[in-house]
C-alpha cells in the first residue's frame, strides 16, 4: 500500500492521467476556437474550457495537477501558445519531433509553469488555430 500512495503522491499511478479531445469533448468551446480569424487586432485565438468535477474519476478529488501536455495534429511544425491575448509571453511551444515516431506527424509539448487549478477555466491564446484537433493530459497526484 506504501508503494501505491508514493505512486500516487509523484502522479505516476495507474489512472493518474485523463485524456481530453478537446474537439470531441468541448464541441462548443472548440468551434468558437476555429471561428476565431486571426488578423488585425486580433492577435490570438482564445480557448477556454470550464474543467467540471465529473471531469474526473472519482477518488481524484483533492488531487492537484502535476503536469499538462499538450498535442496537435497540424500542417504546421510548431504550435505557439501565448500567456495574454495580446500575443504576449510564451506559455508553451508544441513541436514536431521527427526523431520521436511515437508521435508520428503530432506536435507536442508541456505547460511548465502556471498550471491551472483542476477545477474551473482554463483559458489559453493560440497564436494560431489552423490545427485539425488538440488533445490535453493532465496529470494528477497529491
Amino acid at each position: 500500500m506504501k508503494n501505491l500512495n508514493e505512486a500516487i503522491k509523484a502522479a505516476e499511478a495507474a489512472g493518474s492521467m485523463r485524456l481530453f479531445s478537446l474537439r470531441h469533448e468541448f464541441p462548443i468551446e472548440w468551434a468558437k476556437f476555429k471561428r476565431i480569424k486571426i488578423e488585425g487586432e486580433t492577435k490570438t485565438a482564445e480557448l477556454t474550457l470550464n474543467l467540471r468535477e465529473e471531469h474526473y474519476p472519482f477518488w481524484s478529488k483533492g488531487r492537484v495537477l502535476k503536469g499538462v501536455d499538450l498535442f496537435a495534429r497540424t500542417e504546421e511544425n510548431t504550435v505557439v501558445i501565448a500567456d495574454k491575448a495580446d500575443g504576449t509571453g510564451i506559455k508553451a511551444t508544441l513541436k514536431k519531433d521527427p526523431n520521436d515516431p511515437s508521435l508520428g506527424t503530432l506536435c507536442a509539448g508541456k505547460l511548465t509553469d502556471q498550471l491551472p487549478a483542476p477545477i474551473g477555466e482554463f483559458t489559453l491564446y493560440f497564436i494560431n488555430n489552423s490545427m485539425e484537433d488538440f488533445w490535453i493530459v493532465l496529470t494528477w497526484g497529491k
